[in-house]
């Protein structure tokens, strides 16, 4: 088996313009930056994705895929917001995550947590009589359910001003969407 660490850039003469060295494994994507022509993104097989000067060949920064407990997972793709404030990614284990600049780091830091989940996301579906799905806990289509709420790996409620960043919630607190909930469900029977 060939490994191939290097990534390289070629113009559209078909011109090696820059190669690049930072991997340990295969790398396995290039993404070009939508708004700042010189920097671009590889990921691989390492678990890192490294942003790249295309000018120079030398890596700006570094973000490692790390599991814990498990150790690094690999990047299998990558692709930057249309505005080029984030990048979001795919992992071999499933995760998406999403990576952003400096100016979202100071706003977010301190406030969104490693892990977040939705309240729903482990919820059942059944299907009702009428073979329709059905979320399993508030026997309502998951398209009637209020906006969920983030809780963190233990199924605690994430604090408000990480619930204020998802759609909806702003309005509601976490009893409210139950109570509302419950209130679709009776009007449902």
């Amino acid at each position: 088996a060939v490994v191939s660490t290097q990534s390289t850039g070629w113009n559209l003469r078909g011109e090696l313009v820059q190669t690049f060295l930072g991997h340990h494994d295969d790398s396995y994507f290039i993404q070009e930056h939508p708004r700042v022509p010189d920097v671009l993104a590889t990921g691989g097989h390492d678990g890192q994705i490294i942003m790249w000067s295309m000018s120079t060949g030398q890596p700006i920064h570094t973000f490692l895929n790390v599991i814990e407990n498990e150790g690094r997972a690999a990047f299998l793709e990558a692709t930057f917001t249309p505005d080029g404030q984030s990048l979001l990614t795919a992992d071999g284990n499933g995760y998406l995550t999403v990576f952003g600049h400096d100016l979202m780091r100071d706003y977010f830091k301190g406030i969104v947590p490693r892990d977040q989940f939705f309240c729903t996301d482990y919820h059942s579906i059944i299907s009702d009589r009428f073979r329709n799905v059905i979320d399993e806990v508030t026997e309502l289509p998951p398209h009637m359910l209020g906006p969920p709420y983030m809780v963190d790996h233990d199924g605690m409620a994430l604090p408000p001003e990480v619930q204020a960043l998802i759609p909806g919630r702003h309005v509601l607190t976490p009893a409210e969407i139950i109570e509302r909930n419950r209130k679709k469900k009776k009007k449902k029977k």
